[in-house]
């Protein structure tokens, strides 16, 4: 948070010259400095304050981006590929887990239908295919 007694307050305006040329001797573009206050940069923004018409920021308030900015990327990537390969072993594992309990009841349902003296399913198939000789008399 800002505190305007205390920080030195600059006009957004004025971030792209109040930083560091890239390496290509190019300056930050403005509009990278409303992207890092809108959506922020791996889930840290920059701090500004609206006074009347015109919105600041801090040179501290500069700082404190640029220092959560160095630190994320390292604990940020540790906990995301721990998440992601934990995540993926809980997806696996609902996979088998429904995959059993489809099984399951494919078996289920035989062995029920068995027991009432009912045509599986298979068997139903197959015997809707095959032509009854029976039923097919013609006229005599």
């Amino acid at each position: 948070m800002i505190d305007i007694l205390t920080e030195h307050l600059i006009p957004i305006r004025n971030v792209p010259h109040r930083l560091p040329p890239r390496p290509t001797g190019r300056r930050v573009h403005i509009s990278a400095v409303y992207r890092w206050i809108q959506r922020g940069v791996r889930g840290v923004q920059l701090e500004t304050i609206r006074i009347g018409g015109t919105s600041y920021t801090s040179i501290e308030a500069l700082q404190r981006f640029a220092e959560r900015q160095s630190r994320a990327p390292t604990a940020d990537l540790v906990s995301q590929a721990h998440t992601t390969a934990t995540r993926r072993r809980q997806i696996d594992s609902a996979k088998m887990a429904v995959e059993a309990i489809m099984a399951g009841r494919r078996y289920g349902q035989r062995k029920a239908m068995a027991r009432n003296g009912d045509e599986t399913p298979d068997s139903n198939r197959a015997s809707r295919s095959a032509p009854d000789a029976s039923a097919d008399d013609g006229p005599d």
